[in-house]
């Protein structure tokens, strides 16, 4: 059997660009004795088998049956089962990702941003997919759990040991190419194997004055003022802004007049965010992370 690498996120630090490319390049990387199985169409199935998350039912558990045994007739030296949502499961729930995987020999690696820069990535994140309405500070407030690092290593750590777990840092290594180079370091491969073709990132968020539109289109449709419109014309509204065009930058710009829109954390956020985290990972020096690179990559610094 394969040694296994359980590449668990986080979110926001890469993941589906380097996703992209190793299912890209799944035939070349089978050449090279590194299997990126892809019997499971989404790997992301495996974390929402254990447990429901993202608001959707769990997924069928048989799909941890089927990626076992696409890795045991493989014949690869490793196998990369890759998903962010793993580092959304709970201490109640990694012992069961251990117990699906059996006796197989398993790496677990995770990539840290700094817990700002995290965040804000976050908070654009909803705003644009999910049409998140609320301010920054609420978003930290429900989610800003996901932001103590410390407690998702020691919990992977608590199960498959702490020889077992790597901190990757996202800051030191972000930007193409050298995302790519590190994780091929990780395998054990040379990015020469690839003659430089690594692609462009994905998940780009856009300009700031962009996610501020969209923010404040956010607002207007939990208004009384959206049941206004016709409703053949809100999507039309949505769309026309995604493409630029002048009747969504209208609605959107009226929209911001009235509601308001961040798009994006400012400066007294970043203060405020320091002092609501301020001794959550600390503790991560000097066992996981040397002191140097935690205050250059992981301490959130008030401006």
């Amino acid at each position: 059997m394969p040694q296994i690498l359980l590449h668990i996120g986080m979110h926001k630090t890469g993941t589906t660009s380097l996703q992209t490319f190793l299912a890209s390049n799944r035939a070349h990387l089978a050449e090279l004795g590194i299997l990126y199985p892809g019997t499971v169409g989404q790997h992301c199935d495996l974390p929402q088998s254990v447990r429901a998350l993202h608001g959707q039912p769990r997924k069928d558990p048989a799909c941890w049956d089927e990626i076992l045994q696409e890795i045991s007739r493989s014949g690869a030296r490793l196998a990369v089962i890759s998903s962010e949502d793993f580092s959304l499961l709970g201490p109640e729930d990694v012992p069961r990702v251990r117990e699906l995987l059996g006796d197989e020999p398993v790496d677990v690696v995770v990539y840290l941003r700094n817990p700002f820069d995290f965040i804000a990535s976050q908070y654009k994140h909803r705003i644009r997919h999910q049409r998140y309405p609320g301010t920054f500070r609420e978003l930290v407030e429900r989610e800003s759990f996901l932001c103590n690092y410390l407690r998702i290593v020691q919990t992977w750590a608590a199960v498959f040991g702490r020889d077992r777990v790597q901190i990757r840092l996202f800051d030191k290594v972000k930007g193409n190419p050298r995302l790519y180079h590190d994780f091929m370091d990780l395998i054990g491969l040379s990015p020469e194997c690839f003659h430089g073709a690594f692609p462009a990132s994905t998940n780009v968020a856009p300009p700031i004055e962009t996610m501020s539109r969209i923010h404040a289109l956010n607002r207007l449709e939990r208004s009384r003022l959206w049941r206004l419109v016709p409703g053949r014309y809100r999507g039309r509204i949505r769309q026309s802004l995604t493409e630029g065009a002048s009747v969504g930058l209208l609605v959107a710009d009226l929209a911001r007049s009235c509601f308001g829109g961040e798009g994006s954390p400012g400066e007294e956020d970043r203060h405020w965010f320091a002092g609501h985290v301020s001794g959550w990972n600390e503790p991560l020096v000097p066992d996981w992370v040397g002191e140097d690179d935690y205050r250059s990559y992981l301490a959130v610094k008030p401006s």
